[in-house]
């Protein structure tokens, strides 16, 4: 059930009042376990009124538990008057708000206009627009200048060779003439994939240092925009064709020339669906940094109907991206982040994503960053309506005859899962609340393919764990997809498991899945994620791995694992395969993968190394291995001799020493394999200096 307000209030003052019963963590309400069930009050936030209910008595006892969830949506409406001066003074009575047409009471106004002048506006005459008391110069600020929080995206998906120019230097200029040493800021990337390249209360200093050498990164580059206008030639030169074959029947054009125009206008669609779905996944990242913040939207070339770059194309055949980019904006809102973008880059799809999210033109921002203040409304309004759904809402200011448009959308327990699934998936550096480790391992030869093994680890001491009366549970879900650089083929391989876990089980128990798949040579790269069903916490990481043919002179590895060691080995099917978790889950004594973090000292380590020679016929007896101290040998090891495998010039060397670093700890450790009669040579690292930039 869904209790308002005040009943919330009243839950939590029983819980104040029932302290055997209910346990009581803080004022914020989140996840009060009570001995039947769980009492849940998200996002409770302060109001005009006050939250405690009097005269309630303790209700008698029972059996009965209910789930309360009460949450307020938040709307951050920056407010100006005609000349783009900040507005200020205004209260609860200035706004009337509509969700989907109907009026919605606001809960509560919060003026967080910050210490400027600006415009004020007189409580004598509420009603009339000439109440608004307008200066004829801007004053000049009085107090200490407002610190911002921007966030800068280049989103390269979405740019061609002329404007990613333009956009590394719209940034630059933005962090170096624009942002004031109090600003903090954010720098997130998409191409490939999205990265963050600037931690959350980056500097003007790391700002500047992150975007040097970006346009040469070949991970931001992306050809799709630049094609676009050889795929528009190629729709035009058909049609022209099409239309001197058939001069009288120009309608059958468009089945000619669907190739070329329709079907170019669908891909259109889907690759601004999946740049606006990585924006989506940045703003839910978003949401865990508390205040507003304004972010940079580097993008030029989206459009919400691609039927329209080609012609003779159908847009209910087509489809648009509107939904899509209301599905952003309700997750701006949501995330507190409103959204600008430079003329430059406007657009249709930049004017309705700014006017969604609350946010403008980026000329406008930068006026109020050199005034030193905004002037924000935190508005609070209560969930209505289905879960899951966009919903739009029109905030008038009847006093000022303004309107802010936005969209809100309250997601599902369902939706909310997927969302960090593709966080962690999209960008798995930036997810690192559990440790989770990945690997792609050969196994074996067979033929001219490669049995590989795909492997991902974490502590089952990271999960949350529940107790009934058969014990003590914990419940996760996990999944890693694999993907061939070149396109050709994917994997999606997911589970979710449920485990009992022994009394003698200890917390430091260490799971794997394992799935063995036969892969053929070429350049795989495996994402993998984590999630704590219970916690709601997630991991990810990121693995890469080269597959030379058994004919070619190449090194795999060294890939480094931790050493043999008592685990849980759990299956890992494909998405949507339902495998009983009692037949899969069965205890094993194996390697498994690292985490990102470095293994600690005394940890037991496998260092395995496949060198492949191409048919030349090499003594393996001249292959070396041994551990360096900033490039300098400091360690030989003398493991195992090579393993030839079976009608093949490839060999497997393996390797087992522990992790114990003397000297300075930052120092460089590696772990070196050389086969100098061959040629070949392979290192990897086994301590490093951490990066804490991404």
């Amino acid at each position: 059930m869904t209790l308002s307000t005040p009943d919330c209030a009243r839950a939590l003052r029983l819980q104040r009042r029932n302290w055997r019963r209910v346990g009581l963590f803080g004022p914020s309400c989140l996840f009060r376990r009570c001995e039947k069930g769980i009492v849940i009050c998200l996002g409770l936030l302060p109001t005009a009124g006050p939250l405690a209910v009097e005269g309630v008595d303790d209700p008698p006892a029972s059996t009965h538990v209910e789930t309360i969830e009460t949450s307020l949506v938040i709307l951050d409406v920056r407010v100006h008057d005609r000349e783009g001066l900040p507005v200020r003074g205004l209260t609860r009575d200035d706004f009337v708000i509509f969700v989907d047409g109907h009026p919605r009471s606001i809960e509560a106004v919060d003026d967080l206009c910050s210490r400027g002048a600006g415009i004020s506006v007189s409580g004598e005459r509420r009603g009339d627009p000439a109440a608004v008391q307008h200066q004829t110069e801007e004053p000049a600020p009085t107090g200490e200048r407002q610190a911002f929080v921007f966030v800068l995206f280049l989103d390269f998906q979405q740019l061609a060779p002329t404007t990613r120019r333009e956009a590394v230097a719209t940034a630059r200029r933005w962090a170096a003439e624009v942002m004031g040493p109090e600003d903090r800021a954010l720098v997130y990337a998409s191409g490939r994939h999205l990265e963050r390249l600037v931690a959350p209360a980056g500097t003007r200093s790391e700002v500047l240092a992150a975007l040097d050498g970006i346009l040469e990164d070949e991970d931001f580059f992306d050809d799709f925009v630049s094609l676009r206008l050889i795929r528009q030639r190629a729709c035009f030169r058909c049609l022209r064709q099409c239309k001197m074959d058939n001069q009288h029947l120009v309608r059958d054009c468009s089945g000619r020339c669907f190739g070329e125009c329709e079907l170019s206008a669908i891909y259109e669609r889907q690759h601004s669906e999946q740049a606006l779905a990585r924006l989506e996944v940045l703003l839910a990242e978003l949401e865990d940094i508390a205040g507003p913040k304004q972010m940079l939207y580097l993008n030029a070339s989206g459009t919400l109907f691609p039927a329209r770059l080609y012609p003779l194309t159908s847009e209910e055949r087509v489809g648009d991206v509107i939904r899509a980019t209301e599905r952003a904006g309700a997750a701006a809102v949501a995330a507190r982040t409103a959204i600008f973008a430079p003329s430059w880059g406007w657009s249709d799809l930049a004017a309705n994503l700014t006017d969604f999210s609350g946010g403008g033109k980026m000329e406008q921002l930068e006026r109020d960053v050199a005034r030193g203040y905004s002037c924000i409304y935190r508005l609070s309004i209560r969930p209505g309506g289905r879960r899951g759904r966009v919903q739009q809402v029109r905030v008038e200011i009847p006093r000022l005859r303004q309107t802010v448009l936005l969209r809100v959308l309250t997601p599902t327990k369902a939706q909310r899962w997927r969302q960090r699934v593709e966080r962690a998936l999209l960008s798995p550096r930036a997810t690192r609340a559990m440790p989770v480790g990945v690997s792609l391992f050969p196994v074996a030869l067979q033929g001219r393919n490669w049995q590989v093994a795909v492997e991902l680890a974490f502590d089952l001491g990271a999960l949350e764990t529940t107790r009934d009366a058969s014990g003590r549970h914990t419940e996760w879900g996990a999944g890693v997809y694999l993907t061939r650089k070149d396109g050709r083929k994917s994997w999606a391989l997911e589970k979710f498991t449920r485990v009992r876990l022994p009394a003698k089980l200890g917390g430091n128990t260490r799971v794997m899945h394992r799935r063995i798949l036969r892969l053929a040579a070429g350049e795989y790269e495996s994402r993998a994620w984590i999630g704590d069903v219970t916690a709601s916490v997630f991991g990810g990481a990121v693995a890469e791995l080269h597959l030379p043919s058994p004919t070619e002179r190449a090194v795999i590895g060294p890939l480094l694992r931790r050493g043999a060691e008592d685990l849980l080995l759990v299956a890992l099917p494909d998405e949507g395969q339902r495998i009983e978790d009692k037949e899969e889950t069965v205890p094993q004594h194996l390697p498994s993968p690292m985490t990102d973090t470095a293994p600690r000292p005394e940890t037991p380590l496998t260092a395995s190394t496949w060198i492949c020679t191409g048919g030349a016929e090499v003594d393996p007896r001249g292959i070396r291995r041994y551990l360096s101290r900033n490039d300098r040998p400091v360690y030989r090891l003398d493991g195992p001799p090579p393993q030839r495998l079976a009608d093949t010039s490839c060999y497997l060397v393996s390797d087992t020493f522990v992790a114990s670093p003397e000297g300075n700890p930052s120092d460089d450790l590696h772990y070196h394999v050389e086969w100098p009669a061959a040629g070949l040579a392979g290192r990897a690292p086994v301590f490093s200096a951490p990066d804490t930039t991404r």
